[in-house]
Formats: C-alpha cells, sequence, structure tokens
C-alpha cells in the first residue's frame, strides 16, 4: 500500500547545474508532453511536494517509465515515453475502483488519467514519476507509479502514491541515512 522507496546511493549524483535553492527545472520535461523525451535534456533535481499538500482536480501532470506501450504488450520501450495525465477527484476515483474491489486511500493515493482511457502508465512503469509543472517552471514530484487495471481502460486511471503524505518519513529518513562526509 505504501509503494515508496528511499535509496542511499555511493556517491552524490552530478547534476548540470548548481542546485543550491533549486530544483525541477529541466529543459527534457515539457508542458504539453510527447511520447519521447527530447535530446538535450538536463540533470536537475525534482521538487518535493509541501507535507500535506494536494493537487486541484483537472490538473495535467506527466507520468514517465519504460513500461510497457500497450495493455497486454510483451515489449517494453527502449526510450523513456512520457504522458500527460489529468489529477482526477479523489472521490470519483474510489468510486471508480470500487467495481474492482480495491479501496482506495486517499491519503495515500491519487488518480490521474482520462475517464474515457486511451492514455496511462502501464505495468513495467511501477515506481516511476508523476510531475506537474508549478508556474515558475520548475517540477514537482507528486506521485509515484503504483498501480491500474490493465492500461488506460476507460473509468479505471492510473493510481499514484501521494507523495505528499509522505514527507515527514521522507525528511526523517534523509536525517537518519545522511553521513558526513
Amino acid at each position: 500500500m505504501n509503494d515508496i522507496a528511499i535509496l542511499k546511493l555511493e556517491k552524490p549524483i552530478k547534476f548540470n547545474q548548481p542546485v543550491a535553492g533549486s530544483c525541477g527545472d529541466s529543459t527534457g520535461m515539457r508542458s504539453n508532453p510527447s511520447p519521447q523525451l527530447a535530446s538535450g535534456f538536463t540533470t536537475t533535481p525534482v521538487c518535493l511536494p509541501a507535507a500535506g499538500s494536494s493537487v486541484p482536480n483537472g490538473t495535467m501532470m506527466t507520468a514517465a517509465g519504460w513500461g510497457l506501450t500497450q495493455e497486454g504488450g510483451y515489449d517494453t520501450s527502449d526510450i523513456l515515453m512520457q504522458v500527460g495525465v489529468p489529477k482526477i477527484n479523489t472521490a470519483d476515483v474510489a468510486n471508480m475502483y470500487s467495481s474492482q474491489g480495491i479501496h482506495i486511500d486517499a491519503n495515500a493515493m491519487l488518480g490521474a488519467g482520462y475517464r474515457e482511457g486511451g492514455k496511462d502508465s502501464c505495468q513495467g512503469d511501477s515506481g516511476g514519476p508523476l510531475v506537474m509543472k508549478r508556474a515558475d517552471g520548475r517540477y514537482v514530484l507528486q506521485g509515484i507509479t503504483s498501480f491500474g487495471v490493465g492500461c488506460a481502460r476507460p473509468g479505471l486511471p492510473g493510481i499514484y502514491t501521494r507523495v505528499s503524505s509522505y514527507i515527514p518519513w521522507i525528511k526523517q529518513q534523509i536525517q537518519l541515512n545522511s553521513s558526513s562526509l
């Protein structure tokens, strides 16, 4: 249910630009996403949301991954794919999934996709990002690809771990696992 993890790296990531106080400014993600990431993207950290914050219904976000490109397929993508999906009202998502016998925990999960289906994350994308572009152009990690019933099915949007609910835990893990060099 919590579908979230923290990784401790052996050595720091080298970002293309100074990080001090900035996050999520990347030319590799576009506000109107297409299937393939643009070449020449830069490596920058993504922003974390404020603890307990929520995403307004209908907000467009971008999911990315190397998973299956269609339900029932066997081939994963060789290139990082991305898809724009709107956030769906949590009560509506809970209602949609109740017909499948699946409980949606509004505090831990959020749904994003199209009611009519057609665009979604898919098997193999789990653990990937669901980011929202802020007005200042920076990206915020709002979700982590968690699960769905099939891929891009009408009435069954993708379900993502709601990152804002885990900010205290994330900060605690960073503090516990940070080592002074």
